[in-house]
């Protein structure tokens, strides 16, 4: 009886200390696995952040590039139209800027010029977009009550007189008006968008 009570108690504790030492095992593999996975997170968020920065960073270039091509377009559209000249003349005598004109001559030419820029076979593209489009539509005859003739481009290809109007026997006190576009007004420098030629 003693021997199996003791037995029974070395048995017991036997258990209770294979028990231990796996439970105290467990625990050490479920703290590293813990560690591992927690260290990995962190390898994890830390690869996210650097991406996101990275991301970031490649934004911000890309803007900037955004922005200084955007500078480098407007100068290009600068040029372009300064390179542009574009003439009102009466009787070969240019419109001063307020627009206002008297003439001696019975007969009257008014031809409206435009002026390519210098090398322009050499920068077409470039310099197109510095010109006025349809620009013959930019001058319109107001008053065609003594017009002889007018001449005008088809539009198809640059000419350096895009339009023109033709009058004979104006006599004293007759006028001529001619309204130009904003565009134009701007190009030639006028203070006012209605161009008036008065005979003497």
């Amino acid at each position: 009886m003693f021997k199996q009570g003791c037995y029974n108690k070395v048995g017991y504790w036997s258990k209770f200390l294979k028990g231990l030492v796996l439970g105290f095992f467990l625990y050490l593999a479920l703290t590293a696995m813990l560690f591992i996975i927690g260290g990995c997170a962190e390898d994890l968020d830390n690869e996210v952040v650097e991406e996101e920065a990275a991301v970031e960073e490649q934004e911000e270039k890309i803007a900037i590039l955004k922005e200084e091509l955007a500078e480098q377009e407007e100068k290009i559209e600068v040029l372009a139209k300064a390179g542009w000249s574009y003439e009102l003349l009466a009787n070969n005598q240019k419109i001063f800027e307020n627009g206002y004109l008297y003439i001696e001559e019975p007969d009257l030419d008014i031809v409206f010029r435009e002026t390519m820029p210098p090398y322009y076979d050499l920068y077409v593209e470039e310099f197109n977009q510095g010109a006025l489009e349809n620009v013959a539509d930019h001058v319109n005859l107001l008053i065609e009550e003594k017009l002889y003739k007018k001449t005008a481009a088809d539009g198809t290809t640059v000419s350096d007189v895009p339009v023109a109007y033709f009058f004979e026997d104006l006599e004293p006190g007759d006028v001529i008006e001619l309204e130009v576009s904003k565009e134009l007004q701007e190009r030639m420098h006028l203070e006012t968008e209605v161009v008036t030629i008065e005979k003497r």
